[in-house]
């Protein structure tokens, strides 16, 4: 019997056991079996059509959202001029690398929450069609009232470094 009548489409090797052919690696065939085992396992899973954007485009992308926030956001702005006017206070009042990173972390609470909240609010909006649900304006209250914590927490902060150095100039 012919090794190719017997393998059907498989090579023989020398012991006269049938193995596959080594196929080049296809990406859609592996996304394919990918999703179907990750459905049995009862895992949902949506492969991006979209190629990465690599690590300079990652770049590129968080440039563009926090430029997207400033734009679109009144109360980014605000805490932004803050954030600005905060660290020039502390460089005039020559904080020390401690204090400086203490502010530097308040201000990251503050902008952080703040576009974490924005994000929370435009996906909503894009959800429900910036139609009313009382469940969205609960989310977004919560999201808000972070915001409100994070603020609070910093001007404590605020007070207390810049307090400090305040009184000591007096």
């Amino acid at each position: 019997m012919k090794s190719e009548e017997k393998c059907k489409g498989k090579k023989e090797d020398d012991n006269g056991s049938c193995h596959s052919v080594f196929q080049p690696f296809n990406r859609s065939i592996l996304e394919g079996r990918m999703k179907v085992l990750l459905r049995k396992i009862g895992i949902g899973v949506k492969v991006s059509k979209y190629k990465a954007p690599g690590f300079a485009g990652t770049f590129r992308n968080s440039f563009k959202g926090i430029r997207l926030a400033l734009k679109s956001e009144r109360n980014i702005r605000v805490h932004f001029v803050t954030a600005v006017l905060v660290m020039v206070g502390g460089i005039v009042l020559k904080f020390t690398p401690i204090e400086f990173s203490i502010v530097l972390i308040a201000i990251a609470l503050v902008l952080i929450a703040e576009m974490v909240n924005s994000a929370i609010e435009f996906t909503l909006d894009a959800i429900f069609h910036n139609r009313y649900s009382k469940l969205v304006g609960m989310a977004k209250d919560i999201a808000a009232g972070a915001v409100m914590i994070a603020t609070f927490i910093s001007i404590a902060i605020g007070i207390l470094i810049f307090g400090s150095r305040i009184i000591a100039l007096i």
